[in-house]
């Protein structure tokens, strides 16, 4: 089985999936760092370049080619990854998602100190403006979160709680 992990950026997808791998020994993939393996430089440089929906193409194939031979796995998905395509319907087709529901208030504290140019959707955002974007990007895109086969919330977001779903 294939255990894709989606959410908000900041909800802690990366460091679950790698904990759940260790604590599992599935195999760990984290979605954005598979795109950056591929296409040679950082999303935030694709974005720039080419464009969120050229994005948005790249990471559907990418995450195609690097399911095509796995039978077990957990993935970090980046944060819009079910929003675009239809991918959220591929997504449960072809695996397990598990949505990490984490408060606007919460995410805004994990990402308050983080170098938030380097996410493209913030980009020009002022640490004062953060809770207001993350919320106006939640509205977005939670509809999409909420067809996960799970929804996993805030106190439960943990690698320890989650080990007790994988077969």
């Amino acid at each position: 089985m294939i255990y894709y992990l989606i959410g908000m950026p900041g909800a802690g997808k990366s460091q679950t999936g790698k904990e759940l791998s260790e604590l599992t020994g599935y195999p760990f993939l984290d979605l954005d760092k598979e795109i950056e393996k591929h296409a040679g430089k950082s999303i935030s440089d694709i974005f720039t370049e080419n464009g969120e929906d050229y994005f948005r193409n790249l990471e559907f194939i990418t995450l195609q080619k690097i399911t095509e031979n796995l039978s077990k796995a957990i993935i970090a998905c980046g944060g819009g990854t079910p929003c675009f395509n239809n991918t959220i319907e591929w997504l449960n087709n072809t695996g397990e998602t598990w949505y990490l529901q984490i408060s606007v208030s919460e995410l805004t504290r994990r990402l308050s100190g983080e170098n938030l140019p380097e996410r493209p959707l913030f980009k020009g955002a002022r640490p004062e403006d953060l809770r207001s974007v993350l919320t106006d990007l939640l509205i977005a895109r939670e509809k999409y979160y909420l067809k996960a086969w799970k929804v996993i919330s805030e106190e439960n977001a943990t690698a320890r709680y989650l080990q007790k779903y994988i077969d």
